[in-house]
């Protein structure tokens, strides 16, 4: 008892502290969040899931495309992607959302990468599609509704997944194009760099 009554008295005198110090006085406030998200979010809601991810913290952007479908384009490890609402029947909303990033497709990487990263990982799919560019996707489903908690644990996979696609295509275009070394063994990439 008495462990929590010190650990309760110190915690309030660290919070006056920060509060009366200099930096949190010159601190910019917070706009007060005026969505309120959900907790289960559905298929004929998509600025429900808007609005879940820009209170995660996540840039997201409702956009329309050519054919009038709505989606949500977001970024996260340095790669731009789009969350696609499919299987939709009008007032019923959609049954699922993709996932959906892509990146011109370097000379390293063929359908036998693809098929390399897809069997080393079962959540996100690698292609190279009609255009010739590295597609990776991600499907969802959306049947019955999903609790905000859970879309968020899922865009939380999708993005490490996004993160870990692009360092394998990055050691895919590596081993495929070394930079030269000299006699020694050091690769001119390296010269200039210390660790």
């Amino acid at each position: 008892m008495i462990a929590r009554i010190l650990l309760a008295t110190a915690a309030a005198t660290a919070l006056a502290s920060a509060a009366t110090s200099p930096a949190m006085a010159a601190a910019p406030k917070v706009a007060a969040k005026t969505a309120e998200i959900p907790a289960t979010l559905d298929g004929g809601d998509i600025d429900g899931f808007v609005a879940a991810l820009q209170d995660a913290g996540y840039r997201a952007k409702l956009k329309i495309d050519d054919d009038g479908d709505r989606y949500i384009e977001s970024a996260a490890s340095g790669s731009s992607f789009t969350i696609h609402f499919i299987d939709c029947e009008g007032e019923a909303g959609c049954k699922s959302v993709r996932f959906l990033a892509w990146w011109p497709k370097p000379d390293a990487l063929n359908i036998a990468t693809m098929n390399e990263w897809n069997d080393g990982y079962r959540m996100a799919r690698a292609t190279i599609d009609s255009d010739n560019d590295i597609v990776l996707d991600y499907y969802h489903s959306l049947v019955g509704g999903v609790t905000t908690a859970n879309f968020l644990d899922n865009f939380d996979w999708w993005t490490i997944l996004v993160a870990d696609f692009r360092g394998f295509m990055d050691d895919k275009k590596a081993s495929a194009d070394p930079a030269k070394a000299d006699v020694k063994g050091v690769s001119t990439a390296d010269e200039g760099t210390s660790g």
